[in-house]
């Protein structure tokens, strides 16, 4: 079965948070309090005395301190951090995770809609592997009485999770299978961000007689078997390359994109290993040789990575589906979020 790609914020959230709809507003003595009071410094909105409503819709509220409740549960003791960071990267952050909590409460409605069931064998499976992480179930337990949270509803929380993964899951069953053609385009975007450094000597031939090409060739090979024979490329650039673009800095071009230069010359930029020195190459303009200084986004052949922009393709569909559903759900729940 395919799994459906969610951001590691989203399932922070979806696993560690109480449910919205139940959630009171934040008392003094409350963990998330001091969340909410280190926000308010930079955005009183947030002030977990007022306990505002944040996310409006037909069958549910999101309030200030539901996401107070979230960031804590997030960040923990690091919650100081918050202070670090800007205005405007805070209010990212909490823009992040009013969204989070608004998708979450979506899709625990469409799946109840859908009458999305867990079987209770795969929530014990589920369940044993966050009492693992204690040594035991009774210690795990334990933790969560430390912690001020209610078991029964650290058991709803889990299998809401699990109903809400079982539905994305269930969605990406429809998304087309990938096709050899659509990998092979990524593969071609990917080739054209491939950049190259290369030094290179220019003989120009454009208008020579026949004759006067003979001689330019006979001079380029002598060129390009002094190059090979390791005297210095850029020295050899400076003194008999004809390029007035580059004969002034050892014929050296930086950062080298598929289409800026003329196709033989591209080919060779681009083909020949790094390091080493083409032969001669003829464009409209002469005669080039071409050492290869560098390129970046080196790429391997399609056959040995087709499986992994399969596997990107797949997680863009995934992705691009999720925020569609995301879209019709709160257009169907007439969802308002109000600006902070």
């Amino acid at each position: 079965m395919k799994k459906f790609l969610l951001s590691s914020l989203l399932l922070l959230i979806m696993a560690g948070c109480s449910n919205v709809k139940k959630s009171p507003a934040l008392k003094e003595g409350d963990p998330a309090f001091k969340t909410g009071k280190i926000i308010a410094e930079k955005i009183s909105f947030f002030d977990p005395a007022d306990n505002r409503i944040l996310v409006k819709s037909s069958k549910f509220v999101i309030n200030s301190g539901d996401v107070c409740r979230a960031v804590h549960s997030a960040m923990g003791e690091d919650i100081d951090r918050l202070r670090e960071i800007s205005i405007g990267e805070t209010r990212k952050v909490l823009n992040d995770f009013t969204q989070s909590l608004t998708e979450r409460e979506l899709f625990d409605l469409a799946a109840n809609e859908e009458k999305i069931i867990v079987e209770q064998t795969y929530l014990d499976s589920i369940l044993n592997i966050y009492y693992q992480t204690a040594g035991s179930k009774d210690r795990y337990l334990q933790q969560l009485v430390k912690q001020e949270k209610d078991s029964t509803e650290f058991f709803i929380e889990i299998e809401e999770l699990l109903k809400r993964q079982k539905y994305l899951q269930q969605l990406a069953i429809n998304i087309p299978v990938t096709t050899e053609d659509e990998m092979k385009s990524v593969y071609e975007e990917m080739l054209s961000d491939v950049q190259a450094d290369v030094r290179h000597i220019l003989l120009m031939t454009k208008g020579k007689s026949k004759s006067e090409k003979s001689t330019i060739h006979k001079k380029m090979r002598g060129l390009l078997r002094r190059a090979k024979n390791g005297e210095d490329f850029s020295k050899l650039a400076d003194q008999y390359s004809e390029d007035p673009g580059s004969n002034s800095n050892g014929g050296l071009y930086r950062n080298i994109k598929k289409g800026a230069m003329v196709k033989p010359f591209e080919d060779a930029a681009f083909s020949v290993p790094v390091g080493r020195i083409s032969d001669i190459v003829e464009t409209e303009f002469g005669l080039h040789i071409l050492k290869i200084i560098d390129r970046t986004a080196r790429l391997q052949p399609f056959e040995d990575i087709r499986i992994q922009i399969g596997q990107q393709i797949l997680m863009n569909k995934q992705q691009e589906l999720y925020q569609q559903k995301v879209m019709e759900l709160k257009i169907a729940n007439k969802v308002t979020i109000t600006a902070f």
